[in-house]
């Protein structure tokens, strides 16, 4: 019953994980004169799973859905991941200058910026990074 439980869990990451993602770290520190500066570093990862989740909210006496991006990033292809960073759909080779704004430079690649950040890389058969909107 085990080898069957890791064969299906390695069949769907296999077909649900197919993507590859292009992900912008921030990092800030300061300068000489106390400013604060922003430097923005690209990494690829592969074998990731990015998509969209439903959510529901009540307004008043309405249900109302809308999508919100989700991505699952394998523990092994990533160092670290935090709010604020960007994940771009596919490879992206688009340079982000010191102290800008990813947005303005990511005009045309689907991007969400990660509101929310979790590391389960201590999980045993699916270890991975997961970042989604809020």
């Amino acid at each position: 019953l085990a080898l069957l439980r890791e064969a299906m869990v390695s069949i769907y990451r296999e077909q649900r994980w197919a993507d590859t993602v292009t992900i912008y770290h921030r990092e800030t520190e300061k300068d000489t004169n106390g400013k604060t500066v922003t430097t923005w570093t690209s990494q690829t990862a592969e074998g990731v799973f990015y998509g969209l989740s439903k959510r529901q909210e009540v307004n008043d006496t309405v249900l109302a859905e809308h999508d919100r991006h989700i991505c699952r990033i394998p523990g092994d292809q990533l160092n670290a991941l935090e709010r604020g960073d960007v994940i771009c759909q596919g490879i992206v080779e688009v340079e982000i200058p010191q102290n800008a704004s990813p947005e303005k430079y990511l005009v045309g690649v689907e991007h969400v910026t990660a509101d929310i950040v979790s590391d389960n890389r201590q999980l045993v058969r699916t270890a991975h990074w997961y970042a989604g909107e809020a």
